[in-house]
């Protein structure tokens, strides 16, 4: 839309708030009701363009960032968003070449035993080194790779990878644990997801209690019967359901009663000041003793300290997972500290 004799930005976003509002009513087609969300980017000449293809150009950036900000937002271009665009472009280019330059890795983090101090399980942690550039954590690319769609073919590396490592671990001899990883939420409404999952397990040999699958509690919350369905048949074939981060997701727990969800993973957040914070130290034994009411086991991530340990064993919490106990490490780390011989076994 182009609109004429504008006299200053203030006066283009009032603009705007008006469009956006005239769209938030339903609008009905034959049988239909339809609810619109609009996001709308601003450009003003000649501050921000000096003709109309810089403007529109500048005004889909805005646009853009309208949309990154969530559903129906308006964002004015600026010189710094024309960077944050550039910049986020870039990192999708270099993601779209990633996989096949074979810059990805995974590293695992142990999760132990809180009161045996034995290992348990892996989660594999996924890490991008690109060729040209410094290593970048899931944080910074993640949530470009999930926007873009890219994300479907990098879980499908992810899962692979992580078979061919085991295979690798088991021909060596080693006794393996199961690997957990997260499937976001894109992934998980793919509809080819069980039969893909299945096939890449069956071709590598791996039973599928050898993996564990980490969901988020917002995934959880349609409560679809097509989701019951997933979950039941992952289930079927041994697979653990873990809900990452719990507690920041939201507030509605009947989820925990209608699937067959096996662990729950206290998000860091709330383990962080457990020893400081009365109110932490609350939601965190609460959470313990809701899992194992309902007769799921319980992970607190972000474990940092000998103090932390302490009072989660105090607790009754089963797992545990944090720097205190290891970073996030390279397969031939995992290898040699924990799968060569029993005693590596123990914390």
């Amino acid at each position: 839309m182009v609109t004429p004799e504008l006299p200053d930005r203030q006066t283009a976003l009032m603009h705007a708030e008006r469009i956006r509002q005239a769209m938030t009513q339903t609008f009905e087609l034959g049988n239909f009701r339809l609810n619109i969300s609009l996001s709308l980017g601003i450009s003003l000449f000649p501050e921000d363009g000096k003709d109309i293809e810089e403007l529109f150009k500048n005004a889909d950036t805005a646009m853009y960032a309208a949309k990154a900000a969530g559903r129906s937002e308006i964002r004015s271009f600026s010189a710094q968003m024309a960077h944050r665009v550039k910049h986020r472009l870039g990192l999708e280019t270099q993601l779209r070449r990633a996989l096949d330059r074979g810059e990805f890795l995974l590293h695992y983090q142990p999760q132990i035993d809180t009161d045996a101090g034995t290992l348990t399980s892996l989660e594999a942690l996924l890490r991008w080194n690109p060729k040209e550039g410094k290593p970048l954590g899931p944080a910074q690319f993640i949530p470009i790779a999930e926007e873009s769609g890219l994300i479907i073919p990098i879980g499908q590396w992810v899962l692979e990878e992580l078979c061919r490592q085991l295979i690798e671990w088991q021909r060596m001899g080693h006794s393996v644990v199961p690997i957990a990883f997260n499937l976001s939420p894109l992934q998980f409404r793919q509809a080819d997801l069980r039969p893909f999952i299945f096939s890449t397990l069956a071709r590598a040999g791996i039973p599928g209690s050898q993996i564990e699958l980490e969901l988020t509690e917002g995934m959880l919350l349609d409560g679809t019967p097509e989701t019951y369905q997933t979950l039941s048949a992952f289930k079927e074939m041994g697979t653990k359901l873990a809900i990452d981060d719990f507690g920041t997701g939201y507030s509605a727990l009947g989820y925990l009663k209608k699937f067959p969800i096996d662990k729950l993973k206290i998000d860091r957040s709330f383990i962080r000041d457990i020893t400081q914070q009365p109110t932490d130290a609350a939601i965190a034994s609460t959470i313990i003793s809701l899992a194992h009411s309902l007769n799921m086991r319980v992970v607190a991530e972000g474990v940092e300290t000998q103090e932390q340990h302490y009072l989660l064993s105090n607790w009754g919490c089963d797992g545990v997972q944090g720097h205190y106990f290891s970073h996030p490490l390279p397969a031939e780390e995992i290898q040699a500290r924990y799968l060569q011989s029993p005693q590596h076994h123990r914390i």
